[in-house]
């Protein structure tokens, strides 16, 4: 009788910690919408690489691009348990079916930037649905931007946007955050600086790792001298899994991943040097150039919306991620622009 009691309390003990909703009865399975670019195609390469079973959403945009990098093999789409192709903005019925056997969902999908914004929360809603639905960890990668000019980011810091895409971000991660602290989610942000690396659709960090093994063109916007953080894009999905292991029993939690600290764009140029053999120069555009570049591609906007960014130094501090993950180490940076490189040769 009393062993009986003693094991009720137990049990109620422990459903007031850890509810039904974050049970983690499945074996891990990894969902990824948007696989075939940016930070999403790393976490799909990292889950491949690592024989984590997976399953890609790829939007119907991106289903040519998706095409040219399993050509290239620099995907490996049969290793995948399936892959779904639909919008993520309208085909809720076919996200939540790709997300049945999912952990852990993991989403980075973007948008012309004329629609930006409200794809972005759209998207946002959606996904959260869909962990609901599927009783999965969802993972969401922060950007600096939601915090505006803060000097040094804590996992503490208020959220204080000061740009039409911080602010977007910032609701975005409060959309996670309150669906996570009403016990609907399990929710785990992972904030970054700058990401460079495979796939990224991104015109300065993927056209100077392009031109730089040629050229040696370093292209960046407004400022190339004053100190920054960039974070190796594979070094991502590294940090999460061994992350998604701390904590497993909260229903949400933040993080901040500052990957390198470096002197500047210049000493980025002259590391890439170092790997690539070719001399840098530099081409910094300022705001009288960029606005007009504006006119010809509206995408170059964003650049416009966030210059204070590239205006002052802006530093995630990564005393949490030393005490929680002591065990993650950055990539050596010059084997993760060796690479970079590499993979854009094979890509391009």
């Amino acid at each position: 009788m009393r062993k009986t009691v003693l094991l009720l309390i137990s049990l109620i003990f422990t459903s007031s910690i850890a509810p039904e909703v974050f049970s983690g009865e499945k074996k891990e399975h990894w969902l990824v919408i948007g696989g075939a670019e940016n930070i999403g195609y790393n976490f799909a390469k990292f889950a491949l690489d690592n024989k984590i079973p997976l399953t890609l959403f790829i939007p119907d945009k991106d289903r040519k691009k998706l095409d040219k990098l399993s050509e290239r093999n620099l995907i490996t789409l049969s290793e995948a348990k399936k892959v779904f192709y639909g919008d993520p903005l309208t085909d809720i019925t076919h996200l939540k079916k790709a997300a049945q056997k999912a952990t852990h969902i993991f989403f980075d999908v973007d948008f012309d930037f004329k629609h930006w914004g409200d794809s972005t929360l759209k998207v946002a809603d959606r996904v959260i649905e869909t962990a609901k639905k599927a009783k999965a960890t969802l993972v969401h990668i922060g950007r600096i931007y939601a915090y505006g000019d803060t000097d040094i980011i804590y996992e503490t810091s208020a959220r204080y946007p000061n740009s039409f895409q911080g602010k977007i971000m910032a609701e975005v991660e409060q959309k996670i955050e309150h669906a996570a602290t009403r016990e609907e989610i399990q929710a785990r942000i992972i904030r970054i600086p700058y990401p460079f690396g495979p796939a990224l659709d991104d015109h300065l960090m993927s056209n100077t790792f392009i031109d730089t093994p040629t050229t040696g063109q370093v292209t960046w916007l407004y400022r190339s001298d004053i100190p920054l953080q960039v974070i190796y894009s594979y070094d991502i999905p590294r940090l999460a899994r061994l992350y998604l292991e701390k904590n497993k029993r909260q229903s949400f939690d933040l993080i901040n991943l500052p990957g390198y600290t470096i002197e500047s764009i210049e000493h980025f140029g002259r590391e890439i040097q170092s790997v690539s053999g070719k001399q840098p120069h530099y081409k910094t555009i300022g705001p009288w150039e960029i606005k007009f570049y504006t006119f010809l591609e509206y995408d170059a906007t964003r650049g416009v919306d966030v210059r204070y960014s590239f205006e002052k130094t802006i530093l995630l501090d990564d005393t949490r991620l030393k005490e929680l993950v002591p065990e993650y180490q950055n990539t050596k940076i010059h084997k993760a622009i060796d690479e970079t490189i590499h993979w854009y040769k094979r890509f391009s």
